[in-house]
């Protein structure tokens, strides 16, 4: 099953968010410059992963709309292939790898200017303009900023001008250095030098999209580019972003990065980063671009449970879709516009946006997405209370998936089929249904729809206190998150089996379940984990009379559900109180 499609069966932004911090959590950092990085390259920002969530929604999540909620980033245009005549044989011997460019030991500070003087014509011009990097770079960004040869390079590294890493070959000027040569640099030399800077990284960030297209790798290539060289792009930002007549590029260098992989940059960071290029894009009258850009900040304030705010942006994005001509894309905004509603508990609304997505795609003859239409629709109806009509819908959506021998389409309607059934108290007709969307996932190897169909099985057989069924179900979902590398899945699911251990009177099992989801979460920066685990693990404690120790955990749990705004603050201070009592 592609990418698209896992997208568009109701994971949404939650499984794409998590697979992309996933990412950034995987990324190796290739070897950086020798000397310790100035203080700008150390403070790189820490990916927010207490907002994901698990691959597998659990039976209150609501169905994402029919297109994800960010649009994919827009891959550079495809070179012309050049004329037949000019192309090299297929057996022509590769070009030579640059020689490896070897430093000498740092020139002595007080040497630094008399060196500079002394250097030759072409490797004093490349010094000056590397002078406006402050973070170590590439050979490739060298060249390119410098407009220089690789003699240049080399030049610079022997007067020891130049730091040079000798295994990765990243490079950094000295502070003495770059001082000296920043005053050197003509203001006009300097802005050519930032220019070239900022459309080499334009380049590169809209290479690394292309597979985004090609292979349906979601974001992982751009984004291991933006860990390893995410000072430059920030430094290409602050350039563009302040300086006049610059708006095109300022737009490109945002859509290189992607308008997901800004979710490496802090919340408040990636959401100045898309204004700005909003504003740009708005400058230039590009109007694509500002629907792409408005779909990615409402993505931004739906991570942030800001769903109000997601509205706005996904009602500009209808609107400009709507002004385009683009009924796809305005099928999706207006999908986006059902599910940010229906968080938002006004499911009336939810059902008048999916039913406008489902004439839109009944429309354009797109049968699949009508099919995922219907299934939206129905999950709003029974949230709003009749699921009894919400059968009839997702019925609708699994006879065309049927029709269409899509697997996935059919086990996200049998989803929605078991959940109405759990609304109607029909526990027996939903174990039914969700084992049949499980096995549909199966066919179609869909890992996350396997994962949805295994949470919806562990909690009606959690309801009914069938503890070894929720400890069996919970335990494939772990291999099922460790199989898509997203351990944030675990975290919840650890919790599961911790409680249905102790539901069965292992209190031991219960607390090691609890011991090793508290670590999960506290690694993963999963605050809401860390406090539930805190909490589970205070109930066990005090069932076997250890009040004291019962208190002391839930006393670190409870700010933590405050800071949340949880629910679960209120419980379990009565909790403690009680706890307290006892003692006395």
């Amino acid at each position: 099953m592609d990418t698209l499609t896992i997208l568009l069966i109701g994971l949404g932004v939650v499984a794409v968010g998590a697979f992309i911090v996933v990412a950034y959590l995987e990324v190796a950092r290739k070897p950086r410059k020798p000397a310790a990085p100035p203080a700008e390259v150390q403070d790189q920002p820490v990916a927010p992963v207490v907002e994901r969530r698990s691959i597998a929604p659990a039976t209150d999540e609501r169905p994402a709309p029919v297109a994800p909620a960010a649009p994919a980033p827009r891959p550079a245009a495809a070179p012309t292939p050049a004329p037949e005549a000019t192309q090299a044989p297929v057996d022509a011997p590769a070009a030579a790898p640059a020689p490896l460019i070897h430093s000498a030991a740092p020139a002595p500070t007080s040497e630094v200017d008399g060196l500079i003087a002394a250097l030759g014509d072409g490797a004093r011009a490349a010094l000056l303009r590397l002078s406006i990097l402050d973070m170590d770079f590439s050979r490739d960004t060298a060249r390119a900023v410098a407009a220089c040869v690789n003699d240049d390079l080399q030049a610079l590294a022997q007067a020891g001008l130049l730091e040079v890493d000798p295994a990765s070959q990243r490079m950094a000027l000295p502070d003495a250095v770059r001082e000296a040569a920043a005053a050197l640099a003509a203001p006009e030399e300097v802005h050519a030098a930032r220019m070239r800077h900022a459309e080499h990284y334009i380049h590169l960030g809209l290479e690394a999209q292309k597979p985004v297209e090609q292979q349906g790798s979601l974001v992982a290539l751009a984004l291991e580019l933006f860990v390893e060289d995410a000072a430059h792009f920030k430094a290409a930002f602050h350039f563009l972003s302040g300086s006049r007549g610059l708006e095109r590029q300022l737009v490109k260098l945002v859509e290189a990065v992607g308008y997901t992989t800004v979710i490496e940059l802090s919340r408040a960071e990636a959401t100045r980063w898309l204004e700005a290029a909003l504003a740009a894009a708005g400058a230039l009258g590009e109007q694509v671009a500002q629907r792409d850009i408005f779909n990615a900040l409402a993505t931004r304030h739906t991570d942030a449970g800001d769903f109000a705010a997601a509205r706005r942006d996904y009602e500009q994005a209808a609107e400009l879709s709507r002004a385009l001509g683009d009924r796809h894309e305005e099928g999706r905004a207006l999908g986006n516009l059902g599910l940010t509603t229906h968080r938002l508990g006004d499911h009336a609304a939810a059902v008048g946006y999916y039913e406008q997505v489902l004439e839109i795609m009944r429309d354009l003859g797109d049968r699949r997405r009508e099919g995922l239409a219907l299934s939206s629709l129905g999950q709003a109806i029974a949230d709003g209370g009749d699921p009894r009509r919400a059968i009839e819908l997702f019925e609708q959506h699994l006879a065309i998936a049927a029709e269409m021998k899509d697997f996935g389409g059919e086990a996200y309607a049998l989803a929605g089929i078991g959940r109405a059934h759990v609304a109607l108290g029909d526990t027996a007709t939903a174990l039914g249904v969700f084992e049949q969307q499980m096995t549909m996932a199966q066919r179609a190897r869909d890992l996350p729809m396997e994962g949805a169909a295994l949470n919806s099985l562990a909690d009606v057989h959690r309801t009914l206190a069938n503890h070894e069924r929720v400890i069996e179900y919970n335990t494939r979902l772990i291999e099922i998150a460790h199989l898509m590398g997203q351990e944030a899945a675990a975290v919840r699911a650890l919790g599961h089996i911790g409680n249905a251990h102790q539901g069965l009177g292992r209190t031991s099992k219960a607390l090691e379940c609890f011991d090793e989801q508290l670590r999960l979460a506290r690694r993963l920066r999963d605050r809401e984990g860390e406090a539930l685990a805190l909490a589970d693990a205070a109930r066990v404690v005090h069932s076997r009379g250890q009040v004291v120790d019962a208190i002391t955990r839930a006393s670190a749990a409870l700010p933590i559900f405050d800071e949340l705004k949880s629910p679960e603050a209120d419980k379990l201070r009565a909790e403690i109180e009680a706890w307290r009592s006892e003692q006395h």
